[in-house]
């Protein structure tokens, strides 16, 4: 059938529980163009030349697209969707870095050779338990999420911190992350060098998250250990973290947030006009080093459930402490 759907432009697959890849393997090398791509092995092709959209929710057994060995392309894919496929551990992956890798059980959703969605506009990512990376490989295509102007992610709790470290968002506008346990930075400060565009970003009830832009100092488990020696070898040590065109920062239910950022960096944001901080009852301050917030005037907040309320004292630190310091007195009076 795979010749038949040259002309599809929407693709939707949803609500089957025994599902466990998109195409099945009935009969070797029937119907599929062939490539060789490595020591003159033959790997299938999945072409989809003008399919637009691609759903693909409640798939419990799902496991990826194609069972065997192959790479497909989505030169004009422009949203993707996948949600409540439980058993889905990484996204996508180059076919050379998992062909090279002995013993690995872990098969990602799409396999990718040259181009890795370079259409995508919006990608959504929702109720995924085992999900861990969105891209895992030796290299990424150049052109690989080139043009993606959002992302949502929500409730993928085995993500891992380096979930966008291999991963180059050059034209990210919107970025929304909910329900994600397993966080407990979202950004290194390399990686909001790559974040040009971002013009707003969205965190909530990520239960052990601490920073939003981690300070790679702070060590306080073996694991942060592993996660600081991966960064160490790309990461810029410099003093100063530049969003240039973030206008919108929302920070809802993050129980162990502590500050956007706990290191001692610069952080300017040039653009920056609304703030709003919900239920974030650890947050002491909102950074270490200095801030530079020109066009913001006020602080949106809440304690609980109430109606968000403003408040503005001077700055947003000065905002924010004041705001904690009141919090904690307020507590212990009810105590």
């Amino acid at each position: 059938m795979l010749g038949k759907h040259q002309k599809l432009e929407m693709l939707e697959v949803q609500n089957c529980d025994s599902v466990e890849e998109i195409f099945e393997v009935l009969e070797k090398r029937s119907c599929m163009i062939e490539e060789v791509v490595a020591k003159g092995e033959e790997i299938p092709r999945f072409v989809f030349s003008k399919l637009t959209n691609l759903y693909l929710g409640m798939l419990p057994s799902l496991k990826s697209f194609y069972a065997e060995m192959h790479f497909s392309e989505w030169p004009n894919l422009k949203v993707l969707k996948v949600y409540g496929c439980n058993n889905v551990e990484i996204l996508a992956s180059e076919v050379l870095s998992i062909r090279g890798s002995h013993g690995d059980s872990q098969q990602p959703l799409f396999f990718f050779y040259k181009d890795a969605f370079p259409s995508l506009k919006k990608l959504e990512l929702r109720e995924m338990p085992r999900l861990k990376h969105l891209w895992r490989g030796n290299f990424l295509p150049s052109n690989a999420f080139q043009n993606l102007k959002t992302l949502k992610v929500s409730e993928c709790d085995s993500l891992e911190n380096s979930w966008s470290s291999s991963v180059s968002f050059q034209n990210l506008s919107t970025l929304q992350v909910s329900k994600c346990d397993g966080l407990r930075y979202l950004l290194t400060p390399s990686k909001t060098k790559t974040l040009g565009q971002l013009t707003r970003v969205n965190v909530s009830d990520c239960k052990r998250m601490e920073e939003i832009v981690t300070h790679l100092g702070n060590v306080s488990d073996c694991k942060r250990m592993e996660e600081i020696v991966t960064h160490l070898g790309d990461e810029v040590m410099e003093n100063s973290i530049v969003f240039n065109n973030l206008d919108c920062l929302e920070l809802h239910c993050l129980s162990s947030l502590k500050s956007f950022c706990c290191g001692d960096y610069s952080l300017e944001f040039s653009c920056l006009k609304k703030v709003v901080v919900r239920q974030c009852l650890e947050m002491e301050t909102f950074c270490h080093g200095v801030l530079s917030t020109p066009k913001l005037e006020r602080l949106q907040w809440t304690e609980g459930e109430d109606e968000v309320e403003e408040c503005w004292e001077g700055n947003l630190n000065s905002t924010i402490q004041y705001l904690y310091k009141n919090m904690k007195v307020w507590s212990s009076n009810q105590d």
